[in-house]
């Protein structure tokens, strides 16, 4: 999808509505089962019509750089 992407200037993935606090929590809590050290704050439901699969990715390189360069997240 990334090649894609930089060939097309678009992603083939289809914008969907989303729980972004939903999804948000989900990748954290895949964080948490492995052992780091990230927790999700509570948050209001919020609806945003996205692309699942980058929102997703973008999340988890957040996380991840949280987490090297700021020990949690």
């Amino acid at each position: 999808d990334i090649l894609s992407l930089a060939r097309a200037g678009r992603s083939s993935e289809a914008e969907q509505k989303v729980d972004l606090a939903a999804l948000a929590d989900a990748v954290v809590e895949d964080f948490v089962e492995l052992g780091a050290p990230a927790e999700m704050a509570e948050s209001a439901r919020a609806v945003a019509s996205v692309r699942p699969q980058q929102i997703r990715r973008a999340l988890r390189n957040l996380i991840e750089n949280a987490i090297v360069y700021g020990e949690r997240a």
